[in-house]
C-alpha cells in the first residue's frame, strides 16, 4: 500500500507522545499512581461504620493480606480505627517492585461496589500508624 505522508506520521507521533505523558506514573500501568515507597494505602475499602467494628477490620486485614501477598512478601497490614477518614488499609511490602505491582493492579478496582484508591505512602507514615 501507499506509504503514509510525513505529515500523517508526525501527527501520529504527536498523539503517541501526548498519550504517554498523560498521568503515567513511574509504574506506567494504565495511569496508576507512581510508586515511591514499599507502603501503599488502599482507600474506600470499607465504610466508616465497618471501620468502627473490630471484626470488620480484622476481616478486611485478612482479605487485603491474601490479595496483596500475590504481589510479593508482606511486612505488615494495618487498618487504623481512628484518624482514618478515607477508611484506608495500609500495606507494607518487602520490595518496591511488589508495591508497584500492587498499585498497578489494584488501582481503580471495585471492592464491595466501591472504587478503591491506591497510593504510595511513606514508610515513616506507616510506622507511625
Amino acid at each position: 500500500g501507499p506509504m503514509p505522508t510525513p505529515a500523517a506520521l508526525s501527527a501520529m507521533t504527536a498523539q503517541l507522545a501526548a498519550g504517554a505523558g498523560a498521568g503515567a506514573g513511574a509504574a506506567g500501568a494504565g495511569g496508576a499512581p507512581a510508586c515511591t515507597s514499599t507502603v501503599i494505602s488502599c482507600s474506600n475499602m470499607l465504610t466508616p461504620a465497618e471501620l468502627a467494628d473490630p471484626e470488620e477490620r480484622e476481616g478486611l486485614k485478612e482479605d487485603v493480606t491474601e490479595e496483596c501477598a500475590r504481589f510479593g512478601k508482606l511486612l505488615g497490614v494495618k487498618v487504623p480505627s481512628d484518624a482514618n477518614p478515607d477508611c484506608c488499609a495500609y500495606v507494607r511490602f518487602e520490595s518496591l517492585e511488589a508495591a508497584a505491582a500492587a498499585i498497578a493492579s489494584l488501582s481503580g478496582r471495585k471492592f464491595d461496589g466501591r472504587t478503591v484508591g491506591v497510593l504510595s505512602v511513606d514508610e515513616a507514615a506507616f510506622d507511625a500508624l
